[in-house]
């Protein structure tokens, strides 16, 4: 991990925008790796590039440096931004609170704006103290947002830390995540207790009132009109707002309730910024009473910890451990946090949420810290800097255990058993290319390979599948779509008839009477070079293009191909293996196959698997490969889709770690193509890169096809 994230380092070239920035990657780095003050002045300085590698060269004396704050300070009066009275007048008057920051963020940037625009040198004289403090309380208060900075007001702080104290409260209990959660000092909590005292004192005096008006009314009727119903009684009978407190309107009416830019406030009789609120007869949506609900747990059981049972687990929401800053077009390591009582035990799968600002996340498999903590990184692809609030939920948990996969039914286990036997009858010794191999290695290889035959399969009868992973499509509409089929080209169409019966036979295909109706195309496949005699060879494939357009995206963030050679490359024997009609081996739920429904000249089929061509089908089957090597991969396994690849420095060490892989693949039922196979090379190609034990370069075949490329002779070309 320590490679990656130095290699993940943003260079400094001398701007004075990025220092900071920079010197912040390496102390995020340096806490999570645990480095010396050594090795963080030799990274910065590695990291040195262009103007700011000139300065540390051209001045020896900060190049001797041995404390690492001393050398940023000095740094810092060359590439630091010196803002002058203007500059800091300006930055005070902008103070506002933005949509996603946090209370002390707002705090700390109130404070910091003031000190240089009030006492910019840092005078310690008791009246200029005493009036920046006082002008920090002043600018703090005006900055907030309107829902906050009005309920601040209404308790009146006399100094800076109550009003941020105060503010964080009331953030809390108006926020829909959560907020940030803070304790009050005791000065606040003895203010919080008498206004909460007062406001029971208040509302017992209103009901007194309203019963007391109520006995009068119902008396007055009775005297004036003896013959008046129950309806009328009813009718006089008052509701009171749960906003104000006020009578003779409901809550979607009130006057306080819309005139904060139509924040709702739905507070809960313990809530410190409001007096009336213990009425259950308030006109309210069925929304704002779970608000209510959830607001009145986090004030009357602030500080204490929920029980969270194992089986509720699947629904926990992820928060983000600290506030963050994220640069235009640059990454950051966070901390993402769970709760206390979590099985550390166990994998965790996160699942990002959509947002609106523009961050990142990948998917991932992650194993807790002793904090109840994991690290991940987050991605700024847009121009803007984006800042993430502490507690911000950013996606959910779910747990992972390869024992948790459903064993089948005893049927299932009959047919599998024979599906295992023809896997064994059909697989040969000469299946396998290890002829580059002496006798003795060829032999050992030979006997796990064939030990190990439930993993491969060489026709559509014996192929694998699993349920799990479970695709779905949801369409945005359910009109049903139908496109006529294409007309197949001679020279396929005995090959067409082969295929699909071939797959019907397999169960792959079924028939099919669905109103949706999408066309087959038959692409040719590259024929070997070395056999240029043999009959062409085509692959079968849906144009989904039209129901793909209606078709609810299920979108993952592949891993990055240059991450996985850099990572692999350098080792003295590797082997690739390739899963059979990978996509073939995924099962799909019922209502889903009549969605995939095909035409062809000779009927139509649906798919019982999960076909080629449609949107999700490479997100959903890159799930499942996580899933299937999660606790194998490392820097002798790595995988790219279908494509998986071992690394290893010895014979035995790659024989090791194949079994590993073969026990997984058979626990999901997933099997590979043994005529695909690579095995025991000493120089492989993947991804379109060649790796051996001195690194990796791009393959001769892809340079062949740059160089020989034939240059365009007219305008057109």
């Amino acid at each position: 991990m320590s490679n990656s994230l130095v290699a993940s380092l943003t260079p400094f070239k001398g701007n004075e925008d990025s220092f900071e920035f920079f010197v912040k990657q390496i102390n995020d780095i340096a806490r999570l790796e645990k480095w010396g003050e050594a090795k963080k002045i030799l990274v910065l300085k590695l990291s040195f590039k262009d103007d700011a590698l000139k300065f540390l060269v051209s001045n020896p004396k900060i190049e001797e440096i041995s404390d690492f704050d001393c050398l940023v300070k000095n740094l810092e009066e060359k590439f630091c931004k010196k803002p002058n009275f203007e500059q800091a007048q300006r930055q005070f008057n902008n103070l506002k609170q933005k949509v996603s920051q946090s209370i002390s963020d707002l705090a700390e940037q109130v404070s910091s704006n003031t000190e240089k625009f009030s006492n910019a040198n840092n005078s310690e004289e008791e009246n200029i103290v005493y009036l920046t403090e006082k002008l920090k309380l002043s600018k703090f208060i005006e900055a907030l947002r309107s829902d906050i900075r009005v309920e601040v007001k209404k308790l009146g702080p006399k100094t800076f830390k109550s009003a941020v104290a105060i503010a964080k409260n009331i953030d809390n209990a108006l926020s829909d995540d959560g907020g940030e959660l803070n304790v009050t000092d005791s000065g606040i909590n003895q203010i919080l207790s008498q206004q909460l005292n007062t406001n029971k004192q208040i509302l017992e005096l209103s009901e007194k009132v309203n019963a007391i008006s109520s006995q009068n009314l119902c008396v007055n009727n009775l005297t004036e009109a003896p013959a008046t119903n129950s309806n009328n009684v009813q009718n006089n009978q008052q509701t009171q707002c749960e906003i104000c407190g006020k009578f003779n309107h409901t809550a979607r009416n009130c006057f306080h309730y819309t005139r904060v830019g139509n924040q709702k406030f739905d507070f809960e009789e313990n809530s410190p910024t409001n007096v009336y609120s213990n009425t259950t007869d308030c006109d309210i949506s069925e929304s704002d009473k779970n608000k209510k609900e959830s607001f009145k747990q986090i004030n009357n059981n602030f500080g204490e910890k929920v029980d969270v049972s194992e089986e509720t687990f699947h629904a926990l929401n992820v928060k983000i451990a600290n506030n963050v800053t994220v640069q235009p077009f640059s990454t950051e390591i966070i901390n993402l946090k769970v709760p206390k009582n979590i099985s550390k035990n166990k994998d965790l799968i996160f699942i990002p949420k959509k947002n609106k600002l523009g961050y990142l996340f990948n998917e991932s498999l992650n194993v807790l810290t002793n904090a109840n903590l994991f690290h991940t990184i987050i991605e700024n692809n847009t121009n803007k800097v984006i800042h993430v609030r502490k507690n911000t939920i950013m996606g959910k948990l779910s747990t992972f255990d390869v024992n948790d996969i459903m064993s089948p039914s005893e049927s299932d286990l009959m047919n599998l058993n024979e599906i295992h036997k023809m896997r064994r009858d059909e697989l040969l010794k000469s299946d396998f290319k290890l002829d580059h191999l002496n006798d003795k290695e060829k032999k050992d290889m030979q006997e796990l390979l064939l030990k190990n035959f439930k993993v491969f399969s060489k026709s559509y009868k014996t192929l694998g599948e699993t349920s799990a992973v479970i695709p779905e499509f949801s369409l945005l509409h359910n009109f049903n779509l139908q496109t006529k089929p294409y007309s197949i080209p001679l020279m396929a169409k005995k090959y067409a008839q082969l295929e699909i019966n071939n797959l019907l036979e397999a169960g792959i295909i079924e028939p099919s009477s669905s109103s949706y109706c999408f066309p087959v195309i038959f692409i040719k496949k590259k024929q070997n070079p070395n056999d240029s005699n043999s009959e062409p060879k085509f692959r079968m494939v849906v144009d989904y293009r039209l129901l793909n357009s209606i078709t609810e995206t299920f979108k993952i963030c592949l891993p990055k191909i240059s991450e996985i050679i850099k990572n692999i490359a350098g080792r003295k024997i590797y082997c690739v293996l390739d899963l059979k009609s990978a996509f073939f081996q995924i099962k799909l739920r019922d209502e889903d196959k009549r969605k995939l429904a095909f035409c062809a000249e000779i009927g139509n089929f649906q798919p019982t698997r999960l076909p080629f061509g449609s949107k999700n089908s490479t997100s959903y089957f890159h799930t499942l490969i996580s899933k299937c090597l999660n606790g194998i991969t490392g820097k002798n396994v790595k995988f790219f889709l279908e494509d998986i690849i071992i690394a290893a420095d010895s014979l035995c060490e790659l024989k090791v770690t194949l079994q590993q892989v073969f026990d997984r693949l058979i626990k999901f039922n997933l099997t590979l193509d043994p005529a695909k196979l690579q095995l025991c090379k000493p120089e492989i190609t993947y991804l379109g890169f060649d790796l051996n034990a001195n690194g990796f370069s791009p393959s001769e075949q892809n340079i062949n096809k740059v160089t020989n490329f034939p240059r365009p002779k007219n305008l057109k070309q």
